[in-house]
Formats: C-alpha cells, sequence, structure tokens
C-alpha cells in the first residue's frame, strides 16, 4: 500500500523532511513527539530511519495528513489514529492543532513534575501483592516491555 500522490502527501513529506533535518532531540526547551513516518499498521516499524520527532502540533498535522492520503481500509485506520488527538474532545468545536499542542505540553508539563509519595508507592505496591496474573496478561506485560525497549530508539533521537 503506498500513499496517494496529492498534496497532502507532499505537505505530510515535507514536515517529515524539515523535522528529519533540524536532528531533533528531546529533553530540551521543546516538546517532541516520536512519531512513525510509514504507519506501524502499513508495515513501519520502531527503526529509528522510519522515527522522526515533531512538535505536538506538527504531530497533530501529520495525522490529519494521513487521513487525506490514503484510501479504504487503511484510510479507516488512519482515522482511528488521529481520533486519539480527540481525547481532549469538546462538544461544538473540535480541537485545533494549536490547542492540542498546548494542551499535551501542559500535560507532559504535570506528569514530570508530580512525585509519587513513598506511601502512594507502598499503597500501589501492596494492592498488587499476591495477585495472580493470567498467561495472556504475562504476555501482554512481555510486550509492552518489549514495545518500550524498541521505543527507545525515538526517545534517544
Amino acid at each position: 500500500m503506498t500513499f496517494i500522490e496529492n498534496k497532502y502527501t507532499k505537505w505530510y513529506f515535507g514536515i517529515i523532511t524539515k523535522a528529519q533535518s533540524e536532528q531533533r532531540q528531546k529533553g530540551g526547551d521543546v516538546y517532541y513527539e516520536c512519531h512513525h513516518i510509514l504507519p506501524k499498521c502499513m508495515g513501519g516499524t520502531y527503526a529509528n530511519k522510519n522515527l522522526v520527532l515533531l512538535t505536538a502540533r506538527e504531530h497533530f498535522v501529520c495525522h490529519w495528513l494521513l487521513t487525506k492520503m490514503t484510501r479504504s481500509e487503511m484510510k479507516a485506520k488512519m482515522y482511528y489514529a488521529f481520533s486519539a488527538f480527540h481525547q481532549f474532545k469538546r462538544k461544538t468545536n473540535p480541537l485545533t492543532s494549536f490547542e492540542y499542542q498546548l494542551l499535551v505540553e501542559i500535560k507532559a508539563k504535570l506528569v514530570s513534575e508530580r512525585p509519587r509519595s513513598m506511601e502512594e508507592r507502598q499503597k500501589l505496591s501492596k494492592s498488587l501483592k499476591g495477585k495472580s496474573k493470567s498467561e495472556a496478561t504475562k504476555k501482554k506485560f512481555s510486550d509492552s516491555a518489549k514495545t518500550r525497549a524498541l521505543k527507545e530508539n525515538c526517545n534517544g533521537k
């Protein structure tokens, strides 16, 4: 499956090329999100060559563009991925890319600044002790750990 050749595809790869040329890195003053250039559902991987750091606004726009540059089943998958950006939905007006960027930057800052107290950690640990996990749950944890390790490729950029 390839992308439709249209203006949206050109815009998409324009954003990607610009971001790659800037050799961005996480951890500075600018908030970045990791993006799969070729989406995972289209065969994209966590290889460095398929990952790029985008601002929250660029990430929002790229996922919107992906809905405009695919057909049929892939288009549906791209809409599903794009819908994740609307977790901050409003009833009358959807979020703009600027509003989305502001919200995720604030959320990231709040999460990173909120330390868990020793009491909170002990309470969580106690609530999980003695509970057995099914084989399916163990497999999910294992797969999740592998995915996190692969994602480190993007975080290291």
